[in-house]
């Protein structure tokens, strides 16, 4: 799938020379030698083939590792990597790399909201990102819902949901916040399509169980209005645990391709 040209800049050679010990160089010279390598065949209008060069570019890396015992920062390659995949609607993909780009991030002390990993997550627009707009559509996705569900609650809105949850960079809050971005993927390729009327009354079953895993994410939020609560506090306890046993591979993110 990659050129000949590609294959060449991913040499044994050029990728030690993007290597470094020191992180902040690290990253840096390892974002802008994926960016250079992206121009060379990034195109989101073609998705699929985007994605299997990207697939391909990460293995070519992971070999260098394994071989030379040394961890490059791949938050490039996974976050468009991760972009592939939500214009293809592959959207469990997409999250898993939004997730690794986070994680490679993470490794290298660079989890601000700021990152573009760490901002799509936390439903951060920026123009920087050049997410190609999906975040500005899960946003109002998503607001929407809220303006619906505020006309029986008024205290639950976006200002309070972005304040209690999206903008929490924990660990605790982690795992809940990659299941409610999955689901919320989900459930807007599905009900964007329809007509309000059939949206407020859409009954299917599939729907029901992606709604039912953004449920955690509301409870931390009535939970900051009311004070501890045991009952929460114990089934939040329980999500993390089971979150903490999976070990999903490594990654970050940069992003003017």
């Amino acid at each position: 799938m990659l050129n000949q040209e590609v294959k060449e800049k991913l040499s044994d050679e050029n990728l030690s020379s993007i290597y470094s010990d020191d992180k902040r160089i690290l990253v840096d010279k390892c974002d802008n030698f994926f960016q250079d390598i992206g121009l060379l065949f990034h195109d989101l209008n073609k998705p699929m083939f985007t994605s299997n060069c990207w697939v391909e570019i990460i293995m070519f890396c992971k070999k260098w590792q394994e071989k030379n015992d040394k961890k490059l920062h791949l938050g490039t390659p996974f976050y468009w990597l991760s972009i592939s995949y939500f214009l293809m609607h592959d959207f469990d993909k997409a999250t898993v790399c939004i997730y690794d780009a986070f994680l490679e991030d993470k490794i290298n002390n660079h989890t601000d909201p700021q990152m573009p990993a760490s901002g799509f997550l936390s439903f951060k627009n920026d123009p920087n990102f050049n997410d190609y707009g999906l975040i500005e559509e899960l946003r109002e996705f998503v607001n929407r819902r809220l303006e619906i569900f505020s006309s029986n609650n008024p205290t639950f809105n976006w200002q309070k949901f972005e304040v209690n949850f999206l903008s929490k960079q924990t660990k605790k809050y982690l795992g809940l916040k990659i299941l409610f971005f999955n689901s919320i993927t989900i459930l807007s390729a599905i009900l964007r399509p329809m007509p309000e009327a059939r949206v407020k009354s859409e009954t299917s079953l599939f729907m029901i169980d992606c709604l039912m895993s953004a449920i955690l994410p509301k409870a931390i939020i009535l939970k900051a209005d009311r004070g501890p609560t045991p009952e929460i506090d114990n089934n939040i306890s329980k999500n993390s645990n089971s979150d903490s046993s999976k070990k999903p591979y490594k990654s970050s993110a940069s992003s003017r391709i």
